[in-house]
This record gives structure tokens, C-alpha cells and sequence, in this order.
């Protein structure tokens, strides 16, 4: 998907219907589920995610996400 048209779709009433593989306006699946903010489902959701397993020390999990997020942390050590 185009970057502009992606990142217009992240903000306001934006939804994803992941298994119809639909962007919506409206917040229910064809199925009749309640579907997340675009916003939330893809930048919020993973962000949480992260932080709650660096703080668990879940390493194997946080380092999981890292990479499908393709996020490379180095060290200066």
C-alpha cells in the first residue's frame, strides 16, 4: 500500500477488517465483531506489546517483536 494513503488510514475513523482483508470506516467486522482503530491495531497494540515484555524481561518474546518489526538495537558496550 502507498506510504500517504497508509498513514491517512491510521488516523480518524479507520479500521481494519484483518480477515476480510478490508479497511472499513465503520468499527464492525462482516462478521459483526468489533474491529480496533487502525491507529491502535498497528502502532499502539505493538508499542504495548514491546514495553510489557521489556518490563517482564521476557527477552525472548521482546527480541521476537524486534525483529518481525525489523528494529535493530546496537550497544556501545
Amino acid at each position: 500500500m502507498d506510504f500517504d494513503k497508509l498513514r491517512k488510514k491510521f488516523w480518524g475513523d479507520s479500521f481494519f477488517d484483518a480477515k476480510a482483508k478490508k479497511w472499513k470506516t465503520d468499527s464492525k467486522s462482516e462478521e459483526g465483531k468489533e474491529l480496533k482503530r487502525a491507529f491502535a491495531q498497528f502502532i499502539m497494540d505493538p508499542i504495548c506489546k514491546l514495553c510489557q515484555n521489556v518490563i517482564a524481561g521476557d527477552k525472548d518474546k521482546y527480541e521476537k517483536l524486534l525483529k518481525s518489526l525489523e528494529i535493530n538495537l546496537s550497544s556501545d558496550e
